[in-house]
């Protein structure tokens, strides 16, 4: 494990207390969803790093593409798209 992995071990313990247990299969949300809300969270908190001076212009140019692609790369995988939450094409 690295320690991204730790780390996501850690939030998806922290969390348990709040929300309980994570029961993919029984949960009613929808992941693919809050992946993508998670991942819009990503992109604001990027262009506030930037505005901060926490990052610089080209960073963040990279950073935003990346997370954008992931997105795309998300919405590519489902049957149902989000278009019309994120206003993304």
């Amino acid at each position: 494990m690295n320690w991204i992995d730790h780390a996501r071990k850690k939030r998806e313990i922290a969390f348990e207390p709040i929300y309980g247990p994570i029961r993919p299969k029984s949960d009613s949300r929808c992941f693919r969803r809050e992946m993508i809300e998670e991942l819009l969270d990503a992109i604001n908190y990027g262009q506030w790093s930037k505005e901060k001076g926490e990052i610089n212009r080209q960073q963040w140019k990279r950073m935003d593409s990346g997370i954008r692609a992931v997105i795309r790369t998300i919405e590519a995988a489902c049957a149902d798209r989000f278009e019309w939450e994120t206003g993304w094409t």
